[in-house]
């Protein structure tokens, strides 16, 4: 004769297979620019991805006329750029930032996050050149008005020569020779 002796085990004793859960994470896209001006656009603004096994798609900036893309941060007042590595042309697919295991055993994953395009002012040079003088003219002085794209200005020219205009916003300029006016005053004896 035996005693047949059957323990039966609580849930908390029962052993589990299951891994533990997996949260999701959001990501966003933020495009920042000149304050007041229409300056681009991201592709997409956000996305939701899981936090371990998920893969970021990213996302693509897009400058309006008159605006470049200048790169991705990741704070709003774009000083602290993102992982050059994360880069493909102006395309920003972020990479796994936060270890969710041990030091001896870790495991990464994505983390919310926000990252943010830079657009400036699309900037470019402009030249007025003067021509036609004769050799006796080359110290006259030539006034020229500039303005257009809220920027408004007079350059004078010397004789066959030119003048730049650096940096200016990307758009369209009028440049207007001023004629009513002489360089050469007579003496009235």
């Amino acid at each position: 004769e035996f005693d047949l002796y059957v323990k039966k085990t609580t849930p908390a004793e029962e052993p589990t297979t299951e891994e533990p859960t997996e949260e999701t994470v959001n990501i966003n896209y933020v495009p920042v620019g000149p304050a007041g001006a229409s300056f681009g656009s991201v592709d997409s603004a956000s996305e939701t991805v899981m936090e371990k096994s998920g893969t970021a798609l990213g996302s693509t900036p897009t400058a309006n006329p008159g605006f470049k893309f200048v790169g991705w941060y990741k704070n709003e007042a774009c000083t602290e750029a993102v992982n050059a590595g994360w880069v493909t042309g102006n395309m920003l697919k972020p990479d796994k930032t936060k270890n969710y295991g041990t030091a001896e055993s870790p495991v990464m994953g994505y983390e919310t996050a926000t990252y943010y395009a830079k657009f400036e002012y699309d900037l470019a040079d402009l030249i007025i050149s003067k021509t036609g003088c004769e050799d006796i003219d080359e110290n006259q002085s030539f006034l020229f008005k500039v303005e257009g794209e809220g920027f408004s200005t007079t350059v004078a020219i010397k004789g066959n020569t030119s003048v730049k205009i650096t940096e200016l916003k990307v758009g369209t300029y009028t440049v207007t020779e001023i004629t009513d006016w002489s360089w050469r005053y007579t003496n009235k004896d």
